[in-house]
């Protein structure tokens, strides 16, 4: 059976470079944000991407966004030579939560990356939400604290700063 995967396109070159350099495809896995078991299928070659039922753009354009390699314009122009980055330094670069106002140079980069043409997509954001149990939903709300009833309330301004007790005769 023949492979329906090309194997000399670049993405899966690099998808193989990453499995050698982390030495486990669960890491790779996710590092790129896929299953192990798909990454496993799409290396081997077998299943549903190897006979071509299952499409492998999806797949490319993760391993591209994450641990492909981006000609970056600043960094290539600063070094006078071509310089290449992995999708995630490229993301870490221009998604910064706060500009890098520390550093002029660093600064220079991120102004250049949020005009950059090749600026990797933002990875998506997940959040795992769990739905309370129905026990949990009717249980009353527990009191924040115990109400203090042995601190006096402060005096007034301009009033006496310690309380006077009064005899009793």
């Amino acid at each position: 059976m023949t492979s329906a995967i090309n194997t000399e396109a670049e993405w899966f070159h690099i998808l193989r470079a990453d499995v050698a350099a982390t030495g486990s495809v669960t890491k790779t896995a996710k590092r790129v944000g896929v299953s192990r078991p798909t990454i496993s299928l799409i290396l081997n070659g077998s299943g549903a991407y190897g006979s071509g039922r299952a499409s492998t753009v999806h797949v490319a354009e993760k391993v591209m966004n994450t641990v492909g390699m981006v000609a970056c314009p600043f960094l290539s122009e600063y070094h006078s030579t071509e310089h290449r980055i992995t999708g995630l330094q490229c993301r870490e670069y221009a998604y910064r939560e706060n500009p890098p106002t520390n550093s002029p140079r660093e600064m220079q980069h991120w102004r250049a990356c949020q005009a950059c043409d090749k600026r990797v997509k933002p990875a998506p954001v997940t959040v795992d939400v769990k739905p309370l149990s129905r026990k949990k939903a009717i249980e009353p709300a527990q009191q924040a604290g115990v109400i203090d009833t042995v601190t006096l309330p402060l005096p007034e301004v301009g009033a006496p700063q310690i309380q006077l007790i009064k005899e009793v005769a």
